[in-house]
């Protein structure tokens, strides 16, 4: 896997009335899982309260909501400054990102 950064030069900065950094992770299939293995062989570990919604955290990084996303949306959000970072393939960065 490659990775792309897809920040935007027009991306909105951290709100003032946000504190913590939002990263958008894909909420299911191969991409979703492979992701969480990643993030697991770093030893972080991703917690989500509740399988019914699609947000988490991971304990060991204070200040970090996570989003679980389709990853189409997770170019959408990063875009528009509602994630901050995001983790998708390199096929949908090129296909939806705006550059």
């Amino acid at each position: 896997a490659t990775a792309v950064s897809a920040k935007p030069a027009a991306a909105a900065p951290l709100s003032a009335d946000r504190s913590v950094v939002r990263l958008g992770l894909p909420s299911k299939g191969r991409m979703a899982e492979l992701t969480l293995s990643l993030l697991k062989s770093c030893q972080l570990s991703v917690r989500q309260l509740n399988p019914r919604q699609y947000t988490a955290d991971i304990p060991q990084v204070p200040n970090l909501e996570v989003w679980f996303q389709r990853p189409t949306d997770i170019v959408r959000k990063l875009c528009s400054g509602d994630l901050d970072l995001g983790i998708v393939g390199y096929d949908i960065i090129s296909e939806y990102a705006q550059v």
